[in-house]
């Protein structure tokens, strides 16, 4: 139950701790009081919440532990992703009986197959373009 400033039986308790630099717990507690029997409980509720750069750095060690046993290098979410290698070498990774690794030698093809595949073999719906990745690269956003 979230807590709601408008009932005058709650109570709210707010602790916020520091896991590192980039993640933040907030543990909060709710006295809720009956009342009828005017009898209270305590609900307590734990949010984790990690910054942008925390969530993109954790993706990046993902991919790059997805892919440390093929001939690619993922350094960023840009460039690396250009050739075509790095995408098909994560798809094959994920899946190796739905793609071809190493990729076609022709970048746009290799990402437009990978892209293709993820969708339609694994279910990772297409939301960036395969000419995007390939010759128009733009920094990961989140919106």
């Amino acid at each position: 139950m979230e807590f709601n400033s408008s009932l005058p039986n709650q109570q709210k308790y707010k602790y916020i701790y520091f896991l590192n630099a980039n993640t933040v717990a907030e543990k909060r507690k709710v006295k809720k009081i009956d009342d009828e029997t005017r009898e209270s409980t305590e609900e307590e509720l734990v949010t984790v919440q990690k910054s942008d750069s925390s969530a993109k750095r954790d993706l990046l060690q993902w991919v790059q532990n997805q892919v440390k046993d093929y001939d690619v290098t993922c350094k960023d979410f840009t460039k690396s992703w250009q050739d075509g290698k790095l995408l098909t070498a994560l798809i094959h990774s994920l899946s190796a009986d739905a793609i071809t690794y190493p990729p076609i030698d022709d970048p746009l093809t290799a990402n437009t197959t990978a892209i293709h595949t993820a969708d339609t073999k694994l279910d990772i719906p297409q939301i960036i373009d395969p000419d995007d990745i390939t010759n128009k690269p733009e920094e990961l956003r989140y919106a």
